[in-house]
């Protein structure tokens, strides 16, 4: 399976690899373990862990551990981890986690729908720890509504505005990107740097408000005020994929979308 993953990753551009098990409540814990001691280890490894208060009692009823304590006492946790949501810890978790230099992947979108709860990112942020942002369940597809839901999220639990001290926008933008390319196995820093392959979402600075915008204000604007709407495509290797709300493939994918759903019969 890895050999046959290999090939078709390579079929892509920009396409990279990584392995996964869903989470301590879907895979049994000695697979865990036999996957990530026998798996690549130079990959992205991926994890759902800690999400749901059930998860923790269910956990304690078949380990007797907490999800996350049973995750650190078990396997070499590192910055290849990247542990998706990480809701419920206890303080011993949550600087164990933060020590270990993993990354915690947030989704709050859907975090949101399923009334998970919310992690508690100033204590981690405090800390040192490491984050990104997924969407998981797809229940939202807009990075700057997850980036919002996250800093107001924050707000809510402290009572306070400047959950961030500092430039919020930026500092959420930095972390996120940097931490979600090395989800994705990307290692390089400037991911602009001349003669990389030029990967970007392609924003309007002649939409309201951003049109008049100081350049000092301009991320917040975009990331506190913008939606989808406001994006004029997206731009792979160079080419553009997505071009004014249209995708190359748009019909393929639209005609495909709805075999796929008719055969779920669900909605």
């Amino acid at each position: 399976m890895l050999d046959a993953s290999q090939s078709v990753v390579k079929s892509y551009h920009s396409g990279s690899l990584g392995f996964s098990v869903h989470s301590l409540r879907a895979v049994d814990l000695a697979d865990i373990v036999k996957t990530f001691s026998q798996g690549p280890k130079e990959l992205p490894f991926h994890l759902h862990v800690a999400e749901q208060q059930k998860e923790v009692e269910d956990c304690l009823a078949f380990s007797g551990k907490r999800p996350m304590q049973w995750l650190l006492d078990n396997l070499t946790v590192n910055e290849r981890f990247h542990l998706v949501h990480s809701t419920h810890l206890n303080d011993e978790e949550l600087s164990r986690l933060t020590k270990s230099k993993a990354n915690v992947v947030l989704c709050p979108s859907t975090e949101g729908n399923l009334g998970d709860g919310i992690f508690r990112m100033k204590e981690y942020v405090k800390m040192g720890g490491h984050w990104s942002i997924g969407t998981d369940s797809h229940i939202g597809l807009n990075p700057f509504e997850e980036f919002r839901m996250i800093d107001y999220r924050q707000r809510l639990v402290t009572n306070k505005r400047n959950t961030f001290e500092g430039d919020a926008a930026l500092t959420m933008i930095n972390e996120s990107v940097m931490r979600g390319r090395m989800a994705m196995g990307r290692k390089t820093v400037d991911h602009f740097e001349i003669g990389q392959p030029f990967d970007a979402v392609i924003i309007s600075a002649t939409t309201h408000l951003l049109a008049d915008t100081s350049e000092k204000n301009r991320l917040a604007t975009i990331l506190f005020t913008g939606d989808s709407s406001r994006n004029m495509g997206t731009i792979i290797n160079g080419n553009w994929v997505v071009k004014n709300q249209h995708h190359q493939n748009g019909h393929m994918i639209k005609v495909a979308f709805a075999k796929a759903m008719k055969e779920l019969s669900n909605r």
